[in-house]
């Protein structure tokens, strides 16, 4: 018996699965305690105030905002409706979202690989990886969960319920609309599309695809392609030079260095890791192996020469995609499960300090500060009985916080980082009406006047300092 022996095995030891469990525990007590101590934050505010009133269906039929019609207007539409401002209600649905996913992820690459094992590794990493966390600790990111739950499910459906290769009239419309709903919810996760071709080029001699297949696809591909084609909002973006394209090696190698920056914090290592997946696919000729790598490379494509660098939560798939290779490779040839019970505590070291910051400062607790404050002074002294309310900042415009007293639509700035004043009106008075003033001018005698901090987000300066209350006010005669 050679020395290595003993830890070579087609299986994983059943201890294992206790930490996976306890690692899987560990992170449902983080994301329901987070539920409990974060807040809205910035395009929540927004989004809140826009959507509770009206579903906005135009936004449906326009090419305008990338569409998000369901993870953006029916979401915050329905969610008010039933939850109001308890923020807690709305992270426990996105974390509901998050389980079924990683229920539905389960299944899909335990029904492709063949492999329990390795969808329960799979699993595990979706649900603990950095880009699920920062999914996960920001409400409005419902958008890149809910695209995942129509994408993963469509995925699932495709490989594991006799559709690859026996299509059907009923079947090609239940997957068309999960399609549809994905881009709808945030088209990035619909590059499964380029994914099934990569899996049907793999598998050409494989898998004879019917006729009715092969329409359906085509069908899949320019639904993708107009609907990304079509979108002003998308080719404003590429026009625009902060968030435009650039096609040179430059913009290429600061993405990977800012996508890398989550996984192994070295590029090269990155790199090196992708080049060796893709060589021991091709050497052990295992294509799904090649088939997961060249998924993971279709979803970064699209940003891959972004000049605006995103967040990792955008590269959600991506990574995991990755992870997946990487975990076929280790059960399926080297064979050593230790080796897999490392890649997991790896991920789970990887998110230490995620999970420290965000559990030391949750989204929001410092504007749900302010707006408690500000609703004690606006409530104590009766402010509502005012026609109008002033407030400004009592120091001058602070251009290395982006705070500024106001800007060049009469926007307060230090309100801008919470969606454009939306939270007076939103978390106050729905009839408020207010006006803001440079930081040097007087405001009317008049009307009742906030003076309030420059800065929302620095810990020794939050919330209201004052209110000014006028000698004769302006008041309104009836609410």
């Amino acid at each position: 018996m050679k020395p290595l022996d003993k830890f070579i095995s087609d299986e994983i030891p059943q201890y294992y699965y206790y930490i996976f469990g306890f690692i899987t525990a560990f992170f449902i007590l983080f994301y329901v305690h987070y539920s409990f101590t974060a807040w809205f934050i910035q395009d929540d505010i927004g989004f809140l105030y826009t959507f509770y009133k009206n579903l906005a269906w135009e936004n449906f039929f326009s090419f305008n905002t990338l569409y998000r019609f369901l993870s953006i207007n029916l979401y915050w539409h329905y969610l008010y409706k039933f939850f109001g401002n308890t923020a807690t209600l709305y992270f426990i649905t996105n974390l509901l979202i998050l389980c079924a996913n990683t229920i539905i992820l389960f299944f899909f690459i335990r029904g492709l690989c063949k492999d329990t094992a390795i969808a329960v590794v799979a699993g595990i990493i979706y649900f603990i990886m950095p880009p699920t966390i920062k999914n996960i600790t920001w409400i409005c990111n419902n958008q890149h969960l809910f695209s995942h739950f129509f994408a993963f499910l469509f995925l699932h459906i495709y490989f594991n319920k006799g559709v690859i290769d026996d299509l059907n009239i009923k079947k090609g419309v239940i997957l068309t609309i999960l399609l549809g709903c994905t881009l709808i919810s945030n088209f990035l996760a619909a590059f499964i599309i380029p994914s099934l071709i990569i899996y049907h080029i793999l598998y050409f001699k494989e898998i004879k695809l019917k006729k009715i297949n092969i329409l359906f696809l085509i069908f899949w591909v320019f639904l993708f392609t107009a609907f990304v084609i079509a979108s002003k909002y998308l080719v404003g973006m590429l026009r625009s030079p902060e968030y435009g394209i650039d096609l040179s090696l430059a913009t290429f190698i600061k993405t990977l260095q800012s996508y890398s920056y989550h996984i192994y914090k070295n590029l090269p290592i990155l790199i090196i890791s992708i080049i060796l997946i893709f060589a021991i696919g091709i050497i052990k000729k295992d294509k799904l192996i090649i088939f997961f790598i060249s998924s993971s490379l279709c979803f970064y494509m699209p940003y891959a020469f972004a000049v605006f660098q995103r967040n990792a939560n955008y590269l959600a798939i991506s990574y995991l995609f990755y992870c997946t290779g990487i975990i076929l490779i280790l059960k399926k040839h080297i064979r050593m499960p230790i080796l897999i019970l490392l890649f997991v505590l790896y991920n789970f070291i990887n998110t230490h300090h995620m999970v420290r910051e965000f559990s030391e400062n949750p989204a929001g607790d410092r504007v749900r500060t302010f707006i408690t404050q500000m609703k004690d002074e606006y409530y104590k002294k009766e402010l509502y009985k005012y026609e109008k309310i002033y407030f400004k900042t009592d120091e001058p415009i602070n251009y290395k916080t982006g705070i500024a007293a106001i800007d060049e639509n009469n926007t307060p700035l230090f309100w801008r980082r919470l969606s454009s004043g939306y939270a007076l009106k939103l978390f106050l008075d729905h009839q408020l009406d207010y006006l803001a003033v440079y930081y040097g001018e007087k405001a009317p005698a008049d009307f009742p006047l906030f003076i309030v901090s420059k800065d929302l987000f620095r810990q020794e300066d939050i919330g209201v300092k004052r209110v000014v209350m006028p000698e004769k006010g302006a008041r309104k005669e009836s609410r």
